[in-house]
């Protein structure tokens, strides 16, 4: 079976989870991500965990070998490519310099609380593996000074995305339970934009009144 290694930071470090998840998966190994910091990203109260470059500090993490079938559900969980995207980050593992896929949030989503749960996954994840708890607290406590309450991603971009994302994985939405993002959370995050007030104005040539025009819906 043909298998990739994945770079797992926050819930997915919970084994659990990831054998929940990704039935396939083993553990390949655990290493330091030099060059980077945690911090929660995403709508207030239910912000996820995300890496960004910060010199001088580092991220423990967990490698897992995935294979194909494990990938195309992280996608579905992690709400691939709206949400998160996937890249190509460098790691030691045993000695040698690696390649492992690492989900990564798409700019623009603004710091924010995480959910209780959510957070309790990660810790047991941290627990688990034996990672340093203070990475996780402060993770937190930066999140908290720098959280900020709206989004700058811009409304069409998100629009385009979850028009995207529900045309392809609509049909396989029950795969999406637990502690995975759903298409309401996935829908939700458009309550923290701020649209453009262009987008809010009815088209001059209107052909109908607002009691007799469809309502839309996403």
């Amino acid at each position: 079976m043909k298998t990739k290694l994945y770079l797992a930071y926050g819930s997915n470090l919970n084994l659990g989870q990831m054998a929940y998840r990704c039935p396939d998966s083993q553990v390949a190994g655990k290493a330091e991500l030099p060059g980077y910091r945690l911090l929660f990203r995403g709508r207030p109260g239910n912000a996820h965990a995300t890496i960004e470059r910060n010199e001088g500090r580092t991220v423990p993490v967990l490698l897992w070998k995935v294979s194909v079938r494990d990938e195309a559900c992280l996608d579905r969980y992690e709400g691939y490519p709206y949400y998160y995207d996937k890249v190509q980050i460098p790691v030691e593992l045993d000695g040698k310099t690696v390649s492992a896929m690492a989900y990564v949030m798409q700019p623009g989503f603004a710091c924010n609380e995480p959910s209780r749960s959510y957070l309790h996954t990660i810790r047991e994840g941290y627990r688990a593996v034996g990672f340093d708890q203070a990475v996780l607290e402060r993770a937190l406590e930066e999140t908290r000074q720098e959280m900020h309450p709206t989004l700058t991603v811009p409304l069409e971009k998100i629009l385009q995305k979850q028009r995207e994302f529900d045309v392809e994985y609509a049909h396989d939405s029950t795969a999406l339970a637990g502690n995975s993002l759903t298409l309401e959370q996935a829908r939700a995050v458009l309550d923290a934009v701020d649209p453009p007030p262009q987008l809010s104005q009815e088209p001059e040539d209107s052909p109908a009144s607002e009691e007799e025009s469809p309502k839309q819906t996403m």
